[in-house]
Parts: structure tokens; sequence; C-alpha cells
């Protein structure tokens, strides 16, 4: 299709440079999500891509590598979890998220790129720190591909080829927030360079000034000898359930940790674990010594994918001093991190197992989740076991819970919860209170966590527990949102979460979130206009690379009847790339992949009646939220050196649309999903027939 001419073309810059500092640095975690997990249009190409290259856990070890490699330097812990495989971007927790990690590890093709890293920003929802991978690139290992330091090269170089370790580094310095540099030295570096063994003192100063240098917040004075052991001193609680654990971190490779500890009264074995798997990806060792010197146990990871340490200690005599040693394994390349040490008098079979869930999965089989073993096993954890029993404690408008910001957001902007319906009469009811000053939409959404859903139902209410006139969206990936518009500044809301009536699936667990929309104020504004029914206004959006965009369509007050459809056109093709739909009076947001090239953006007002007119105005947002490592060597644009874009994105507001593009039937009718009815007064206890009409949403297990 042909470009109209332009009326102005604007350059937009990076979002942030880089992000945000992540607000719980200590718990961070990593996954590798399966293969063919959905990356917005495109699917996970991971295993499929590196198996090629290198045996399974070794190039996953090379990417760890280089996760421990920032860990080693800074006051951050990174530990392996398992994924279950929901699509990249999911709605969900911004940190701590118990489906997968805060730095997901895809790949897929992307023109013009080695890797990509999503900015952990507000707006980024979940997919804030993924780092995606370029699936065409001609990948090596570089570096050793086992778990200890660098002993040289382990594949044949080919000259285009690139090394996963170094492009790895790069893109997770870019998921903790550092921006790119000119320096070719560095690997936070703009462009390959060739392969690199490790980071800078310009890189280490560079993470240091965002997390401070690596400490031990569990050390209040040193402990690194028997004659300086920390005591593992039992409470009356802990002497009764028999069992303590302290927690502790290793914060170089010469640090050591002792313990020591006395049997509790008539106890003759027991049992220590060094629990890191998932909290960090330590490889430690775990000794435990008698006052004499005798050796009860020795015990070392069998490797960073298996890395709790567990010593089975008998014949512990009454009022005998032991001593509990922790250090690092042998010349192993992941010797800080924290950890938990756990000293059990408690028989063999009421002991946790050691062995941690398996981090990798088959390939992605159906529309949402992984079925196979693997993936059970994670799921077993959101499907059988309720994450929270209580049936009464928050079940009624008095007993709401109150939740508070999530971590790494402005005040009152933004809320997380993970909670469960315990009974099919459960009801959860959580408070949340809006920001001084607000602008935009309330978004409430919900997620089940479950291999089997819960079939749930959310309200959104004011304190006198009249639900608010509000539009519901049921999203593909099951999930359910509710959006209230023009919430009041510094009101306080009620949520309220309950089986649905003849549910299938009656009891489960869910992920809660609730925003604002504040931080959608940041984002660059494209075009501010109005339509009429039919009437279409278009941007000409220019990407200088294969970058994540997020676009928000905003529209106006207006006629129920009234509302805007958002088409994303590849100006080459003519191929529509994505589409959003909303009503009068409120927003939608989407996430697309757009490789380098022109697309169209195209407004169109719509209507749900044929005889409604009248223009309904608009504001269409977009920002980029990825980060790029530049091109390799290969590519024809100066052997490596920096090519990078100044300006990711520019856009042009067209006169008129291109003649060729037609509104035709909306991609995604936005009355479609909204149901409102009547307020049910005999449910919540209140008179509420003279109340505006009210808004319930229903969360199914249908597909």
């Amino acid at each position: 299709m042909a470009v109209a001419p332009a009326e102005n073309l604007e350059a937009r810059q990076l979002l942030a440079g880089f992000g945000n500092a992540w607000a719980d640095p200590r718990s961070l975690s990593i996954s590798f999500p399966s293969e063919n997990t959905p990356i917005g249009a495109k699917n996970n190409e991971i295993r499929t891509t590196f198996d090629a290259i290198a045996p399974r856990l070794e190039w996953q070890t090379a990417i760890l590598r280089a996760a421990q490699a920032w860990s080693e330097h800074a006051n951050l812990n990174i530990g392996l979890v398992p994924d279950r495989g929901d699509a990249f971007g999911a709605v969900g927790l911004s940190s701590n998220d118990p489906r997968f990690g805060e730095l997901r590890v895809g790949a897929f093709a992307q023109a013009g790129v080695l890797a990509s890293a999503v900015a952990n920003l507000p707006i980024s929802g979940t997919w804030g720190g993924d780092i995606l991978f370029d699936s065409d690139t001609p990948w090596y290992l570089a570096n050793s591909n086992s778990q200890h330091g660098s002993t040289g090269s382990s594949a044949a170089s080919r000259a285009d080829a690139v090394d996963l370790y170094t492009i790895a580094l790069h893109e997770l310095g870019n998921a903790l927030s550092l921006s790119d540099v000119a320096s070719g030295s560095s690997v936070m570096s703009a462009s390959y360079t060739g392969a690199k063994s490790g980071l800078t003192a310009t890189d280490i100063a560079a993470i240091q000034a965002v997390y401070g240098v690596r400490q031990d917040p569990f050390e209040l004075s040193s402990n690194n000898t028997s004659t300086t052991a920390a005591p593992l001193v039992f409470s009356s609680e802990a002497s009764a359930a028999g069992r303590l654990q302290v927690s502790g971190s290793l914060v170089s490779q010469t640090d050591v940790d002792v313990y020591s500890f006395q049997p509790l009264a008539g106890r003759t074995s027991a049992t220590v674990t060094l629990w890191a798997a998932g909290v960090s990806l330590l490889e430690g060792e775990l000794e435990v010594r008698s006052s004499k010197g005798t050796r009860l146990g020795l015990g070392r990871a069998e490797s960073i994918f298996r890395n709790n340490v567990r010593l089975s200690l008998n014949g512990l005599e009454s009022g005998e001093t032991y001593y509990v040693t922790v250090r690092r394994s042998n010349n192993t390349a992941f010797a800080v991190g924290d950890y938990r040490v756990d000293l059990d008098f408690r028989s063999a079979d009421q002991l946790s197992s050691v062995i941690p869930r398996p981090h990798d999965a088959d390939p992605y089989t159906v529309k949402r989740r992984v079925v196979n073993e693997d993936a059970a096993a994670i799921d077993a954890v959101f499907s059988s076991v309720l994450l929270d029993t209580e049936t009464t404690a928050n079940n009624t408008l008095g007993t709401a819970t109150a939740l508070n910001t999530a971590p790494g957001y402005s005040q009152n902007s933004r809320y997380e919860a993970v909670g469960s319906l315990s009974s099919r009469t459960d009801l959860d009811f959580y408070t949340i209170t809006a920001p001084s000053a607000v602008s935009g939409v309330l978004n409430v959404n919900v997620a089940p966590l479950g291999t089997t859903p819960v079939n749930a139902e959310l309200f959104v209410m004011n304190l006198a527990g009249d639900r608010l006139a509000a539009k519901m969206v049921k999203n593909s990936d099951g999930s359910l949102q509710v959006q209230v518009s023009d919430p009041v500044a510094s009101e306080t809301y009620l949520v309220c979460i309950r089986t649905a009536p003849n549910a299938t699936v009656g009891t489960g667990n869910y992920v809660l979130t609730a925003d604002f929309a504040t931080d959608s104020a940041s984002m660059t504004t494209v075009l501010e206009s109005s339509v009429a029914p039919n009437e279409q206004k278009a941007v000409l959006l220019t990407s200088n690379k294969s970058q994540l965009f997020r676009i928000d369509l905003v529209a106006a007050a207006g006629s129920s009847d009234q509302g805007l459809q958002l088409k994303i056109y590849d100006a080459a093709t003519g191929e529509q790339v994505k589409a959003l739909g909303v009503v009068a009076d409120s927003s939608g947001s989407l996430f697309v992949w757009l490789p380098a090239g022109e697309y169209y953006m195209v407004v169109t007002g719509i209507t749900r009646n044929s005889g409604t007119t009248g223009a309904l105005g608009f504001s269409l947002k977009a920002d980029v939220i990825s980060d790029d490592e530049g091109p390799g060597p290969d590519d024809g644009t100066g052997g490596g050196e920096s090519t990078t874009e100044e300006d990711p994105f520019t856009t042009t507001v067209l006169p008129e649309p291109d003649p060729g593009i037609d509104p035709g039937v909306p991609s995604e009718d936005p009355w479609n999903t909204s149901v409102v009815i009547e307020c049910f007064s005999q449910y919540l206890g209140y008179s509420c027939c003279s109340r505006p009409r009210c808004q319930i949403a229903t969360l199914s297990n249908s597909k």
C-alpha cells in the first residue's frame, strides 16, 4: 500500500534507559518457558535454537553463569525456578509470581538484532525482565560449557557466529536495569564485538551503582570459623516443632559460614539441609563436625540444577557442640548466593524432598499450559494444594483484607495478591485505595493458577457495597479484567472474588492484580483526535528494529453505543498485525513485537447502533519497552561496529489513511465481552435496587 504524504514526523526516544531497579533484588528468579510458549504472535524456540549447538544443560548453564556473574558483584540473588509455560506477558504478579520467574528466557526470530530484553517498568506487566534471543543467529559457546570457570573454547568458532554467554551477559544486564554503553570492551556495549570472558570494572561499577556491593544481611558478626560460629538456638516454639531454619549468604569466593548447635533433649539423630534451589544459584558444600573435630558428614550440591544438600546425622551426644559449615563447592563458578540452613530433629518421613521441582519442560502442547509430567509437578502446587485455606477470615465487607502497594510502584498505583477459594461458599474481599492524583481507569484482573481453573466471579464495588458500572474483558488465556472508568482520587474500592453459581470447578487458587493505570500517563502520545462512526484517523509508525511495543487506546466519554477500533497493518504487505477494540469512556492496551519496518496504526469509529452519530474523542499512545544487543559481525554494517539507532521508532500523522485500508468488521468487538447485569442484593445483604446498573465478571475454565 502506498504511504500518504506526511503531516509531521516525530522521533521517539526509548521510554527508559533502561528500566527501574527491581524492588526486591535479593529474591529474583529465572525460568525457561517450554518450547512453543507464545511470545506475542510468535512461539518460543529456545530449545530448538540452542539444543543444536550444545546439550541442553550446558547452554542453560551458560545463561545461568551469566546471571551469576552479576549476582556475584551486587546485592542481588537470581534463583532457578520452574516455568509453567503461560504465555509471555500473561496477567500476573510483577515479582514472585508462583508460575514463572521474573526473568523468563526464550527465543524467536528477530531480524536485525541478536537478542532483546524487556525493561522492568510499571507499564511492562509481566513482560518486564524477559530475555528473548534471536533464533536465526548462528550461536556457539566460546567459554566453558561446565559450571566451572572459563577454560577455553568448547566449539569451533565461525566467523559469523555469536557467543551465547556474551549476549546473555548483556541482556541480563538490561533485565537488571542497566542501559547500553558505547564502550566496546564492556559487556553492555550496544553492539557485539566478539566473545567476552566476564564483566569489566565498568560493568561491575554500573551494577553496584544500582544495587550496591554484595552484602550479607544475616551475618551480624563474623562467623567464618568454629570459634566465632553463630549459635543455632531453639526457641520454645522451635523446640516443640523439632525444627529450626536460619538464612545466610556467601558473599565471595572465599566466604565461609559456620553455625553451632547442641542436640535437643533426648534426640540422638538429626538432619541438616542446605536449601538453595529457587533462592540463588549457589552451588554449595555442607559439612558437620563435632567439637573434637570428628566429621559427621560432608555433602556437595550435585549441580546448580540440584543445589540443595542434605546430611543425616546419627549418634549425637547430649551436651556436645556440633559445627555446621557452609562454603562453596570446589572450582565452581556459582560460589555466592543466599541460602537457608535447616536443622531438623524430626523423623525422616516428615522431611520434604531436597530434589527441586523440574526446571525444564517439554513442548507447549495446549492453548495455555504444558501437559506432561514436569508441568504436572509444577501445577500440583496450584491445583491440589490450596495456597490459602481460610474460609472466613476476609469473607465480609467489614473483614476485607487491605492490600498494600506492590513493591517498586508509586504509592497506591498497583496492588497484587495470591489467594484461594477454598470452598464453594468462600468469599475473598480486598480493599484498594486510589492514588491522590488519578486519571484513566481502574483495571482489576484475576487469573487462575491451576490445571483445572476455578470458576470464579469478580466484583468491583464502592465502600457501600454497590457494584460499579464497568467493562469486563475475558482474555484468551482464561483471565478476566474488570475496567472501571474515571476512578476517584484517594477513594477506597472493594474487590470481591467468589465461586460462580453452578461452577464446574468450585475451589482453586488465583492471582489478583489491580492497577490504576497512572503509569500509562508517561507514555508517548502519538495521536489525539476524534472519529465519527466509520471514520478513520491514521499514524504511520516506523520501527527501526525488532522491538516490543506497548500501545494504549483511550476513548473519551460518550454514548454506550460508541466505540473505537485500532488495527495495526504492515505497510509493506497490507497484512493486519494486531487489533484492539474499546468502548466509550474506557481504554485498552496491547503488546506487539514489530520487526524493523513501517506500520499503519488506524483508529476507526465503530457503533453498536446504526443510528448512533457523533464523533468520539480518543488518545493513542505508544512506547518501546524492550532493548536489544546490536547487529552481529556478519550483517554488513561495519564489522560489528555500533549501529544503534538513536530513535527506536518514529511516527507520522497521516492526513488521511491509505485508500487500501478498509475498516471492515471489527476484529475485536468490544461489546461482545461486556456483560452488565443487575445487583444481587441478597448476596451482599445490601438494598441496591435504586443504584445504577453494576458489573459482575465470570471466570470459567472453558477454552
